[in-house]
């Protein structure tokens, strides 16, 4: 049987709408996240990059994954190699 494949990167960092960080891997978003892209009132989860977060004038070391602690400084110094 094919397992399904899911909506999140797991190198990628989300916001839901209750402002809870999380990067994209099932462990951390959480199974209905990860699956549906949606958090569990239903609403769309939010990818966050590094260049939104500056230009948006936001300190990026407050964005860390609440599960694993991954933060934008390590997503974007991987995607710069």
């Amino acid at each position: 049987m094919n397992e399904p494949k899911g909506k999140l990167n797991g190198q990628d960092l989300y916001l839901g709408d209750n402002g809870r960080c999380f990067c994209g891997s099932s462990r951390c978003a959480g199974q209905s996240s990860y699956y549906t892209g949606r958090d569990l009132s239903g609403q769309k989860v939010m990818r966050i990059t590094y260049a939104m977060v500056k230009a948006e004038g936001m300190n990026p070391d407050k964005f860390k994954c609440e599960g694993c602690g991954k933060g934008l400084h390590a997503i974007e110094l991987v995607a710069s190699l």
